[in-house]
């Protein structure tokens, strides 16, 4: 993760600090997933629920940056954080510059294609489910859960879903693709690194789903989880063959925007079961 090893597809160097590298990636990994259990289960619609969500999202997204200072002070190599965002040229010249407009625009249509795509699966089983019984009590934690956060207004849920769709899903890929799977990979295989940080993106989601449906329909939560491991292991695969986290994130959005829709009619739902 220093500076001569942003490139995803860089060779895999041995770094002078690795045992210690590899507790901050094994922290990364399971960090979310605790603190989804905290603020999901142990504090579930208790009022002290949204300061715990913030300080445990502040602690996560911030979790890689001391982890580099950290290695840059034993190592004394500086890191850098150039290439989070999509893949820079080494050189300055004309050819260096037209490959980098040629992959920025290949990662721009994979990652609206791949959203798409991946979008559409999220409204196809909106639209099979949506005579589910289950889903009255869904809707309801739904509600309840909205409630405790404040965000019952349209307005309000709008703000909210905006900031997850484009800021929290960047801060999400910087995250899992960037630090964690360009971590593992730099000693695993690409496919076990993807198999593995999407393994730890799908367990904190299966926390916070898990609070929402009902014990009896496990079924609903394993089509769920099934749905963001597929979606982590595509984010993977952009982020490796991208360079970068400008294509797993423009799908992230698109797919973000097509749950918190979903997530909208559950709100709407769950205050008038009437309707």
């Amino acid at each position: 993760m220093l500076q001569e090893n942003c490139d995803p597809e860089a060779p895999r160097t041995a770094r002078p600090s690795a045992s210690s590298d590899q507790v901050f990636l094994w922290t990364a990994a399971v960090l979310p997933t605790a603190a989804a259990w905290l603020y999901f289960v142990a504090l579930r619609d208790h009022p002290a629920a949204p300061i715990a969500y913030v300080l445990a999202k502040l602690i996560q997204f911030l979790l890689p940056v001391a982890a580099l200072a950290w290695l840059a002070r034993r190592t004394g190599q500086r890191p850098s954080f150039r290439q989070v965002w999509r893949y820079r040229p080494q050189t300055a010249s004309p050819q260096g510059a037209r490959t980098h407009h040629r992959r920025r625009r290949g990662a721009v249509l994979a990652g609206l294609s791949t959203g798409l795509l991946l979008a559409g699966g999220v409204v196809a089983a909106r639209a099979l489910l949506r005579s589910d019984p289950a889903l009255d009590q869904v809707s309801t934690a739904v509600a309840v859960r909205m409630a405790t956060f404040s965000l019952t207004g349209p307005d309000r849920f709008l703000a909210f879903a905006l900031f997850l769709s484009l800021v929290h899903s960047a801060l999400e890929e910087y995250y899992w693709r960037w630090y964690l799977l360009g971590g593992l990979r730099e000693r695993w295989s690409a496919v076990s690194a993807s198999v593995l940080s999407s393994v730890a993106f799908t367990s904190h989601h299966v926390v916070v789903v898990g609070g929402y449906v009902p014990p009896d329909r496990w079924p609903l939560l394993a089509l769920g989880s099934l749905g963001v491991f597929l979606a982590g292991m595509t984010w993977a695969w952009l982020y490796l063959d991208r360079r970068g986290i400008l294509a797993p994130w423009l799908s992230h959005v698109l797919v973000d925007l097509a749950v918190l829709a979903a997530g909208w009619e559950l709100v709407a739902r769950g205050q008038h079961p009437a309707n």
